[in-house]
Formats: structure tokens, sequence, C-alpha cells
């Protein structure tokens, strides 16, 4: 929770030197190194947050966000065969995870299926309403299908889930 409100506060690095002194101290666990991960993506260094997740997944193998943050580094970099392997281990240990299948929908673009790209945007704000860039990019894939009334309604969700969102 220090590490958090460190990150909260706009001090990341504080954050990742208190995680790293509990490690030193022995304190060997899991979650720490996927804060640690965390604290790397949100900065991204995302060879580091790799080693990160990774040392996660080496301690804890059912760490399903673990799989899910690395499948999204997989995405940005055009990797998809890493990004599958990973959303599918994400999705057989917890497919009720935030940002899951938002991060599904990202990699079923990449991979030109559309329709599917919108069942799994629609699937992600089932479980997060307020996730504002899955309902935009959702508006988006309705208006490349040729769907203006669903475009606007979820273009009018994105406006109401995040207002200064400036795109």
């Amino acid at each position: 929770n220090i590490a958090n409100s460190y990150q909260m506060m706009g001090k990341p690095e504080q954050a990742e030197q208190f995680i790293i002194g509990y490690l030193k101290k022995g304190f060997n666990d899991s979650q720490l190194y996927h804060l640690l991960g965390t604290l790397s993506f949100n900065q991204k260094k995302y060879d580091e947050a790799i080693q990160y997740y990774s040392e996660c997944l080496s301690l804890n193998p059912d760490s399903a966000a673990s799989h899910n943050a690395l499948a999204a580094i997989y995405i940005l970099w055009e990797d998809l065969k890493n990004a599958q392997e990973h959303l599918d281990e994400a999705l057989s240990i917890n497919p009720e995870l935030t940002n899951l299948h938002y991060n599904l929908a990202q990699l079923l673009e990449k991979q030109g299926e559309i329709r599917k790209a919108i069942d799994a945007y629609l699937k992600e704000l089932e479980h997060t309403p307020s996730h504002f860039k899955a309902s935009f990019n959702l508006s988006r894939l309705y208006r490349l299908t040729g769907e203006a009334d669903k475009e606007e309604k979820y273009l009018k969700q994105t406006i109401e889930a995040a207002p200064d969102f400036p795109l």
C-alpha cells in the first residue's frame, strides 16, 4: 500500500525503492514483483516490466494479472503469438479480470477479427462499464462497420465515463 501511495503521488522511483527494499529483506512475494512490473510498465520500461512479471509468474504461475500485463506489452510490440499465449493463460485463470477482454479485443483487431473484437470490447464493458478506452474503441469499430447508431451510443458512453478524454 505504501508503494501504491507513492505511485498515486507520482513518485514511481520511491515506490520502486520501497519495494526493492522489501525484497532485499527477504520478502520474496509474487505481488511485489507484479507491482514492480506495473511500475515499469507505466513508465514504458517494457523490457524491465517483462522481467518483473516473469518473476511474479515463476513464484505464482496463476497470476492472471501478470499474464494479462505481459500480453499487453506483446500487443504493443506486435508479438501477437506471445500475446495470444498469455491472454489464453489469463482467460483460463480468471476470465473476469479487468482489462483482459480489452487486451483480447486489441489483439483481435490486429488480427483483423473486427466482429470478435467488438464482442470482446462489449464483454469488457459488461465487467467495467466505465472503461472509456473500451467504449471509445468500440465506437470506432462501429464506425468501420457502418453502424452509426451504435457508434454514437458508445461515443456518448465514452464522454460520460471520461469527459476529459481528448479523442
